[in-house]
């Protein structure tokens, strides 16, 4: 007779009202279930057979439970081999939720000055750049690519990426939502950080949702409002060109991260704002039946496509403006126009693969 044995990996967190948060590393998905249900997925040891759980659990319920338990992947009797996409690779670097409970306080004063800063930071940022554009376009036009500035980029990148997240997690720490990763990923050839706040879904608060998924924007634009003080300090260093990068940086991660049409933290605004999570599977779906799909479907598809094929592009003409500052062979041009259309066919081929 059959028996289920639950994930060891799998974290139970209590919540209030006798609620557990029940999180699963393996598929990052997110649960909410009662006291109870925690104590019949404790029984599932591999050992417990049906008749024993009926000895525990009611009748009634076992069958149900145990599809349930299945359904949800809790159990290694359903553990599936998880498919690798190698444009979307991530790195898992620190568990924060022991770091952040520690600070309830902090948590909250944070959330709350990252509000309160955050419109008048905006207008600053907004004037500030309308004012001094030309000068900083024309500085960035003037930066070398060298292993210098790219060590600067990978650095900036880095620093900027990691305080981003860590205002998702601190903010949502703040809201009971428990942050149970934070790490390093290849998005799209991009490097960046990343934290699982996936578990803002079980908010029942579409404004606690949307504060938690605006945090790391507030954080970018703050920086670049720090920033500002900085630049007639140095005006007239040599340095002033990287700190003018690191605004632009932080200028260009607010926009992208605006961006609906790819999983980056605008793609999440916007299904919360249009409540429907199978949004983007609709859209996918529809490139391929163009003629039974919906409009907004058929053109946010087409939208997603098109700026996904955006960022493996820049990603790989950037590489080639590197390679080219080690040789002047035309061959790195010819290699680079052969890549570009290889890698846009085997995203198509992910693609395929996902819907199907």
């Amino acid at each position: 007779m059959m028996s289920l044995t639950l994930k060891k990996e799998i974290q139970f967190y209590p919540v209030d009202g006798g609620l557990f948060h029940v999180y699963d590393p393996g598929t990052m998905r997110h649960f909410k279930i009662g006291q109870r249900e925690v104590q019949w997925l404790n029984l599932l040891n591999g050992e417990n057979d049906r008749d024993d759980l009926a000895q525990i659990i009611p009748e009634e319920h076992v069958d149900a439970f145990m599809m349930q338990a299945e359904r949800m992947q809790l159990v290694v009797s359903q553990q599936k081999r998880r498919r690798i996409n190698p444009l979307k690779l991530k790195f898992r670097l620190l568990n924060p939720n022991r770091m952040l409970e520690s600070i309830p306080r902090f948590n909250l004063v944070y959330r709350k000055v990252l509000n309160a800063a955050f419109v008048i930071s905006l207008l600053i940022n907004i004037v500030w750049l309308t004012m001094h554009w030309q000068l900083m376009a024309g500085a960035l036009l003037s930066f070398n690519l060298n292993m210098g500035s790219i060590i600067f980029y990978v650095i900036a990148i880095l620093f900027i990426g990691f305080i981003h997240e860590l205002s998702h997690s601190i903010v949502a720490k703040s809201f009971g939502i428990h942050v149970p990763s934070i790490g390093l990923m290849l998005f799209y050839l991009h490097p960046a950080f990343f934290a699982d706040v996936s578990g803002l879904n079980l908010l029942k608060s579409k404004r606690q949702r949307i504060n938690i998924l605006l945090a790391g924007l507030m954080s970018n634009c703050i920086m670049v409002t720090l920033s500002i003080p900085l630049y007639y300090i140095l005006f007239n260093h040599s340095s002033l060109l990287y700190l003018i990068y690191f605004m632009m940086l932080n200028v260009t991660i607010m926009f992208v991260n605006m961006v609906p049409f790819v999983e980056y933290d605008g793609y999440y605004l916007f299904l919360n704002l249009v409540n429907d999570p199978a949004f983007k599977i609709k859209s996918r779906q529809s490139m391929f039946n163009p003629r039974r799909a919906k409009s907004e479907h058929l053109i946010f598809g087409i939208m997603s496509n098109l700026f996904i094929a955006s960022l493996l592009f820049s990603a790989i003409l950037m590489i080639r403006r590197y390679v080219l500052t080690l040789t002047s062979s035309n061959l790195v041009d010819y290699v680079t126009i052969g890549l570009l259309p290889i890698v846009y066919l085997a995203f198509m081929l992910l693609q395929n693969r996902r819907t199907a």
